[in-house]
């Protein structure tokens, strides 16, 4: 068997059992139901006066008993903009092929989900990242007409998404974490994402408020996997229980984080997949603001 498909096997079987006691570590979830859904629609508290002794004083239940709190980065804090397949295709026009982005960002998706997260954490430098796009990209265009100079047209596309331009945050981006600060909490990001990430954090003016950051393919280990969850709580200097994971992916964020013995709270703007069986005791937010 495939030492990574063993190991996923082996993380699913940890997070159905966290699920189980997940309803009695967060308490009664039916004060907090919306007529038996499972999204959580807290009602915003504002903080008064300085944090207590502890250095976190919070009002929503999201956060009670949390003293540090890490965030996912792409679909979390920030997306690409228009989208993936728009921008595929804007750059693939300037150089003479013509793509429906809708069809882009379909194939896009399967050759993401295809590609095992995991992989992205044996990258060791720059060179070995760029590669790692260059076949995603590869790729996602088979099914099209080939470029009269590939190399050309990837080294344009990966210079756009090293880009600002091609990123935008979520509206509520800045002022959550700038109250987690406030809050006195510790703030970590946990990402899957090349070194490019450092840079288009510091454009954003949102490095100041990270304690650190952990990025896949500068630590070596990608989300699910327990190892950079424990990174992260080992430099938040507190438990797992006190230390609460937000992310859009439900496999990456919430049962990774989960099975590392981590709170979790899955963002799901789009409301793609309440409807499964295995969230019913997830914590399901569409705005990270919902946390307070």
């Amino acid at each position: 068997m495939d030492a990574r498909v063993h190991q996923r096997r082996g993380v699913h079987a940890i997070w159905r059992r966290r699920f189980a006691r997940a309803k009695a570590r967060w308490g009664d979830r039916s004060a907090c139901s919306d007529g038996g859904n499972d999204v959580v629609r807290p009602v915003y508290e504002p903080e008064t006066g300085r944090a207590g002794s502890s250095g976190v004083r919070v009002t929503n239940h999201l956060l009670q008993g949390v003293k540090a709190v890490f965030f996912d980065a792409g679909g979390t804090l920030l997306y690409p903009y228009p989208s993936v397949g728009e921008v595929y295709a804007r750059v693939a026009s300037e150089h003479g092929v013509q793509v429906c982005q809708e069809k882009l960002n379909q194939i896009f998706r399967e050759v993401w989900n295809q590609k095992d997260g995991l992989a992205m954490a044996a990258l060791t430098d720059e060179k070995s990242e760029k590669n790692w796009w260059r076949e995603i990209v590869r790729e996602t265009f088979r099914p099209f007409n080939s470029f009269n100079n590939f190399e050309t047209f990837f080294d344009d596309l990966y210079d756009q998404f090293a880009s600002p331009s091609t990123w935008r945050l979520f509206d509520e981006t800045h002022s959550v974490l700038a109250a987690c600060k406030e809050k006195g909490l510790k703030v970590g990001m946990i990402s899957n994402w090349d070194r490019r990430l450092i840079q288009l954090c510091e454009s954003f003016q949102i490095t100041e408020y990270f304690d650190f950051m952990l990025i896949s393919a500068l630590f070596g280990k990608a989300k699910p996997h327990r190892d950079i969850f424990n990174e992260a709580v080992r430099l938040s200097g507190f438990r797992p229980e006190e230390c609460l994971h937000l992310g859009d992916s439900l496999e990456d964020d919430v049962q990774g984080a989960m099975s590392a013995g981590l709170k979790a709270v899955w963002i799901d703007r789009h409301a793609r997949g309440r409807e499964k069986a295995d969230v019913h005791a997830i914590r399901i937010i569409s705005n990270l603001s919902e946390i307070f």
